[in-house]
């Protein structure tokens, strides 16, 4: 049997004091760089998530902006040979452009329900995209005047308002607009790696 002094105990107990203090500090050092991490793909999740969202916007837009194109070239057609002349729809003969115009509506009830649905989408996505992170900002402010235009034009091609000249004047200019600030903003939203 061994007869321990008290300075052989003292050794021990400060070397297992010691031992204890690194296994403490190692301890944390695991759990900060845990946390770090899990944060760090938090994070990046939330990017990823934010990209896909502002893309998912974009794409909306662009496809029901498209489908309120193909209206608003009906509504001028109808607009324009019903003042030359007279349209012909489904058989029906238009030689007022007030009736051609309300003809290729309710004949394009279904489509414009389906632009207007796609506008919703479009509203609700924006609302979540508010509070952008720091990285998107840029890519956010330019979506946000796509927005607006996309708006205009949405509203304008499904409910046609002023004289021919000015309703295709300001449809093309507004469609020129959003084909310009659609490249932009994808040329803005940040690659996320």
């Amino acid at each position: 049997m061994e007869i321990n002094t008290q300075e052989e105990v003292k050794k021990r107990t400060l070397f297992t004091n010691k031992r204890n203090i690194f296994i403490l500090i190692g301890l944390l050092l695991f759990i900060v760089i845990v946390v770090s991490v899990v944060s760090i793909n938090n994070a990046k999740h939330e990017k990823e998530e934010y990209s896909k969202q502002m893309n998912s916007a974009v794409t909306t837009m662009l496809e029901s902006g498209t489908k309120a194109e193909k209206i608003g070239n009906q509504y001028a057609e109808a607009w324009s040979k019903a003042i030359s002349g007279v349209y012909v729809l489904n058989g029906e003969r238009y030689s007022d452009f007030n009736n051609a115009i309300s003809a290729v509506s309710k004949y394009n009830k279904s489509y414009i329900s389906e632009i207007w649905v796609s506008e919703e989408e479009v509203d609700a996505t924006m609302k979540k995209l508010q509070n952008p992170p720091k990285e998107f900002e840029d890519a956010y402010n330019e979506l946000t005047e796509l927005y607006k235009v996309y708006k205009k034009y949405v509203d304008l091609c499904t409910t046609p308002k002023g004289s021919l000249i000015t309703y295709n004047s300001t449809r093309n200019e507004l469609s020129s607009d959003f084909v310009s600030l659609k490249d932009s903003v994808e040329l803005k939203i940040p690659d996320i790696k």
